[in-house]
This record gives C-alpha cells, structure tokens and sequence, in this order.
C-alpha cells in the first residue's frame, strides 16, 4: 500500500512538469499571435493613414465641374477662332453680320458673298456646346438680293480635349508627405514603409468641328 502511495507521488512531478512546459508554449504562443496581430494592425493603420493622405489631396488637387466647364468653354472658343482663321485668315473681306465664328456672312474684295455654318459636336464626353446656328434665314435674304449660289463645301474635323494637368506639387501633413507628379499620386506615412498610389482622373472630350460654307455671287 505504500509502494502504490510512493509510486503515484512519483508520477505526479512527471505531471506537473509536463503541464508546465505545456503551458509555457501555450503562453509563447499567445504573445507570438498577440504581436502579429500588433504588426497586422500597424501596417493597416498606416496604410489608412497613407490612403486618407492621398484622398485629401486628390480633393484638393481635382478641378471642379465649374472649372472644368470654363476650361472647355476656352478651348472650344480657340478652335473656333483657329478654324475660321484657317479658311479665312489671309482673305481680304468685310463683315456683314455680327462677328461670330459659328455663323455668318463675309463680303470678299472681289464682289462674292461667302455664307458659313460652324457647329461643334461633342462625340465622346459630358460637356455641352452652344445650339447650332442656321444660316437658312440668311441665305434666303442673301438670295433675294440677287445673289446667286454657286457652290456649296462641306467639310468635319475631329479633334480631342483634355483638361489641363495640375502642377506637381509636394504635400506635408502631420502624419505623412504626398507628392504630386503629373497626374500620380503617391503617399507615404512617417516613419512608415506603407506606400499608397492614385491617380488623377483625366477628364477628356472628343468633339467634331462641321464646316457649311456657301458662296454666292452677285448678278
């Protein structure tokens, strides 16, 4: 009976030791897991950080749709300008109408009346253009003055517009530092490997310029 006591007493250190180490690589294992769990959490928390960095200053760097639309309404007003000078520019004429560049009728040197229609016509994009103008009702008083029509052109042009990119610029904030580089973005977070890239949203148009252009001349 005391040999059974003397044998259990020794197998119970066998079992405590054992429970011990156990127990011991239970807990490692915890504090393994609880300090990745800590680095998971710091990568997603600069992560965020380099993401709301570039987010403000993409806000900020984004032109806004009123922007955009003078900026187009620029643009479309030069190649107005550059089409007519590029049919009319070294003519020798005189206006008989308002000087516009979407419609009306020139009086050339040598007695000939010349009648055009200019529309734009945006094929691919969400701007607007001003309405066509006609120049029926013109033609038709021009007619009957005596003039006679001797030929009619037809032609269309094609063209693209993109809004002008921002400058490059750099960008510090108390957290990190974005830079701007033609239309990227990247954000960086001190003290942080955490890189985060965007872009810029470029905003293009294509359109189409259609010329009528009427020549008539005076019996």
């Amino acid at each position: 009976m005391k040999k059974a006591n003397l044998n259990r007493r020794g197998m119970a250190l066998p079992i405590v030791f054992i429970f011990l180490v156990i127990s011991q690589i239970v807990y490692m294992g915890l504090l393994r897991l609880n300090q990745l769990n800590m680095q998971h959490y710091r990568l997603f928390q600069q992560h965020y950080v380099a993401s709301i960095q570039v987010l403000l200053t993409r806000a900020q760097l984004t032109p806004s749709p009123e922007t955009l639309a003078t900026q187009w309404e620029r643009h479309i007003r030069e190649v107005q300008a550059a089409q007519f000078d590029q049919r009319f520019g070294t003519a020798s004429f005189t206006w008989l109408t308002e000087e516009t560049y979407q419609m009306g009728a020139l009086q050339m040197d040598d007695g000939h009346i010349v009648v055009f229609e200019q529309t734009i016509e945006v094929l691919d994009g969400d701007f607007e253009v001003e309405h066509a103008m006609s120049s029926e009702l013109l033609r038709l008083q021009i007619e009957a003055d005596g003039f006679t029509l001797l030929e009619e052109i037809q032609s269309e042009d094609r063209g693209e517009w993109q809004a002008p990119l921002v400058s490059d610029a750099h960008f510090i904030f108390n957290t990190g530092e974005v830079t701007h580089q033609s239309h990227r973005l990247w954000s960086i977070p001190f003290h942080s490997d955490a890189r985060v890239e965007r872009f810029l949203p470029r905003v293009k148009c294509s359109y189409s310029v259609k010329w009528r252009v009427f020549f008539y001349q005076g019996e």
